[in-house]
């Protein structure tokens, strides 16, 4: 890779993704169809049940992969990952629990000032083959100053 200062920022576009919206939904149903065969009662199955499909619905109109609002993430020369969602910017430390495989990226993220967590599930199909490539091949390079914990990004 050139040096820092000619290094071209990487741009992906994070949106609705057809394969893990069906995986999402299959997870779902799964679950569902699980629920009467378990030794519980109806005052208790229903209620879970119905807790169940309220939080998978507000994660499908949260997470951007699955429907919510579309995500910008800016990796720039310096190591630094910007997330804008919306009219709103933020910059995020890569944490150390990323996982990167050659058909998945799970990205990690923590705001410097907030304890509360970000994640992306990226695929090449949802991001684009050449991004995906390009996004494997800078976390090979830079190794671990890609992340900010103590730990490095698994792969």
């Amino acid at each position: 890779m050139s040096s820092k200062g000619y290094a071209t920022p990487l741009r992906i576009e994070v949106a609705a993704n057809r394969l893990l919206r069906r995986l999402y939904l299959a997870f779902v149903v799964l679950t569902l169809s699980v629920l009467p065969g378990l030794p519980l009662s109806l005052y208790v199955t229903l209620p879970g049940a119905a807790l169940f499909l309220w939080m998978a619905r507000r994660q499908w109109r949260l997470r951007p992969e699955l429907g919510g609002e579309p995500v910008s993430l800016v990796w720039d020369a310096e190591q630094r990952w910007w997330w804008s969602q919306g009219a709103r910017t933020v910059e995020l430390q890569l944490l150390g629990d990323s996982y990167l495989s050659a058909v998945l990226v799970a990205l990690n993220f923590r705001p410097p000032e907030s304890r509360r967590r970000r994640s992306l599930l990226l695929t090449p199909v949802g991001i684009g083959e050449e991004n995906f490539r390009r996004l494997q091949v800078r976390f090979r390079l830079t190794g671990e100053e890609a992340v900010t914990a103590a730990k490095p990004v698994r792969h």
